[in-house]
């Protein structure tokens, strides 16, 4: 999933059932697209999703802005 998302030219959409992975999913795609100079956006049903994903990027030495 993670080649996907890396040769998509507009978008890619994660979704799945709760435990399946999206987190960590986005998460790595995200590190790979900040370390070479790409620019992320992340949208989330709820905030709970994109706190969880940022609270993951803090604690890594990706910025995630």
């Amino acid at each position: 999933m993670i080649r996907k998302a890396l040769v998509m030219k507009d978008f890619s959409l994660v979704e799945g059932y709760p435990g399946t992975g999206k987190t960590f999913l986005i998460v790595e795609i995200v590190k790979i697209f900040r370390e070479v100079g790409m620019k992320v956006l992340i949208t989330s049903f709820t905030n709970n999703s994109l706190n969880n994903i940022l609270r993951i990027l803090a604690k890594t030495s990706v910025d995630p802005k």
